[in-house]
């Protein structure tokens, strides 16, 4: 047996129904999905866009002219 190979057994947990699976999804909310939550509507995704809107995207778009 060749020893450098290594085992990737990389089973991600969905914050919905705890299952776990080899393809999951990184939500907004920074939390993970299978494929059947992975759609904000469909796990009540807590992120709020609105607030991001006025808060994140101003304080990034400004630009330093020197």
């Amino acid at each position: 047996m060749n020893q450098n190979k290594q085992k990737h057994t990389s089973l991600t947990h969905c914050e919905q129904c705890k299952k776990k699976s080899f393809i999951v999804f990184t939500c907004k909310c920074n939390k993970i999905f299978c494929i059947k939550h992975q759609f904000p509507e469909i796990h009540k995704c807590e992120f709020k866009e609105e607030l991001f809107k006025m808060v994140i995207i101003p304080q990034t778009s400004k630009i330093n002219i020197i």
